[in-house]
């Protein structure tokens, strides 16, 4: 409209203008036209090339579209249970995570952390000794874990202050891992090249740790389907201890491994240093046996085997004592000599179902006559080996899935032989359910069984819990 109106207002310049004719007049919008439509045709080609461009990303988008439709699609046909993780103690959800400046870079650093919050009713069985119906804040735990580089991570995990752990701040974690390290660049002496993600085979942790034996010590109390844990905990090398560990995972991650060597003395304990120069060395191997699909449902076998090994001064016995009427009778069973613990474990997942075993030995082998103390059947001068084994089976299924589950434990534990009496081989029966509001709050309903050991007359032990935990 512009234009137009500058070549009328040009024609009648040229009317003013003498000599001028209207041929000039033409030749001139001649001229203009011609411009006018050289630049749309300019303008034209541009459109041209953008919308080539456009076309060139909506396919290439378009592809990658499809390819993430196709992963996606992948990894829901992949069973829940598709790798044998290693498990990791105290492994929390965490909500906050953030980046804080520590010399000259930039790191990473979550915290998160849960309280549990428990109330008992009935007679002191199993590892609740007392027979008080009470509430009780059982555990409270701050999670800090970071990484320092790309290859380096660190974690504190400290237990809080609560009715059952006392009044002080204690730390069950506090390590850093080296990860994916690349063997064949550190055989050549390449340290930049050192780390490989590719390279899982190999990680390096040191510092204070759990210790690998079973599955259900190193589990965390916030992932375990019960309130307590089974009788065969006192006979497991569970716990955090100070130490260095490998570990890894091969034939992507159907086999894994932890092997480390630890103080024998026990973390925030007036134990806590080694009671001799030795070392316990404690060893795990996970398989993941079978991965496909029975009837439709995603199914998995994980098969697991464990080891530990110690040599100590004055240790002590395991702790039956909470469960036998003639451990419950000698003040302390102390010995110095070596503890051997051996461990297999199985674990199905068929849906919803799963169904975990574990069976455990421990055999403790004194040197000269170490025990102290005394009480029925218990001769100071006379201890030579102590055996004890046990095993529980756990099935349980989801309901709901990923919220309501219900379960059932059945769990076994012989004492053995103590100087020529046999401890009290005792059992118990647990059933319960398990709901999870969200992922981050569930609630849980036990009722635990168990036959009065050393006491025959008496019909049975019950008792009643419930827990309320929540993450943050």
């Amino acid at each position: 409209m512009i234009k137009k109106i500058a070549v009328f207002t040009l024609i009648m310049a040229l009317a003013l203008i003498p000599n001028a004719s209207f041929a000039d007049v033409g030749k001139i919008a001649d001229t203009e036209a011609q411009k006018e439509i050289q630049d749309l045709q300019a303008r034209f080609a541009d459109l041209e090339n953008i919308v080539k461009g456009q076309n060139k990303e909506l396919e290439s988008a378009n592809k990658t579209i499809a390819s993430l439709r196709s992963e996606i699609a992948q990894v829901k046909a992949m069973p829940a249970t598709a790798a044998p993780v290693m498990r990791t103690p105290e492994a929390v959800p965490t909500v906050g995570t953030g980046e804080i400046t520590c010399g000259k870079g930039t790191q990473k650093l979550s915290i998160g952390g849960y309280v549990q919050f428990d109330y008992h009713a009935g007679d002191g069985i199993g590892s609740n000794t007392s027979s008080v119906d009470t509430f009780d804040v059982r555990r409270a735990y701050l999670d800090f874990k970071g990484e320092a580089t790309e290859n380096i991570d660190y974690r504190i995990l400290l237990q809080m202050p609560t009715s059952t752990s006392g009044a002080n701040v204690s730390a069950l974690d506090i390590y850093a891992t080296l990860k994916n390290i690349d063997l064949m660049a550190l055989a050549s002496g390449d340290i930049e090249g050192i780390y490989n993600p590719d390279a899982q085979y190999l990680n390096l942790r040191v510092g204070a740790q759990v210790v690998p034996f079973g599955i259900e010590g190193p589990e965390s109390s916030s992932k375990i389907t019960f309130v307590e844990r089974s009788l065969l905990y006192p006979l497991e090398q569970a716990g955090h201890e100070l130490g260095i560990s490998i570990f890894g995972n091969f034939f992507e991650k159907r086999l894994a491994y932890q092997i480390g060597v630890y103080n024998n003395g026990i973390m925030n304990t007036d134990t806590s240093e080694d009671s001799n120069d030795n070392k316990m060395v404690a060893a795990r191997v996970q398989a993941l046996a079978f991965d496909g699909e029975i009837a439709g449902l995603a199914t998995s076998l994980q098969l697991g085997g464990s080891a530990s090994y110690e040599d100590v001064a004055m240790g002590s016995m395991p702790n039956i004592a909470r469960y036998s009427e003639i451990a419950r009778d000698t003040p302390a069973a102390l010995f110095s000599g070596t503890d051997t613990r051996l461990g297999l474990d199985a674990e199905l997942n068929v849906g919803d179902f799963r169904l975990r075993s574990e069976f455990i030995r421990v055999l403790l082998n004194a040197e000269g006559t170490a025990v102290a103390g005394s009480g029925p059947g218990l001769d100071p001068n006379n201890f030579d080996t102590f055996g004890a084994y046990g095993f529980y089976v756990e099935p349980s299924y989801f309901v709901i899935p990923e919220k309501l589950r219900i379960a059932y434990r059945w769990d076994y534990l012989d004492g053995g032989e103590l100087a020529g009496a046999y401890l009290d081989s005792i059992s118990s029966h647990t059933i319960g359910a398990e709901y999870w509001f969200t992922p981050y709050q569930s609630f849980k309903l036990n009722y635990c069984y168990m036959p009065n050991p050393g006491n025959p007359d008496n019909n049975a032990n019950g008792e009643v819990l419930a827990r309320y935990q929540i993450c943050f």
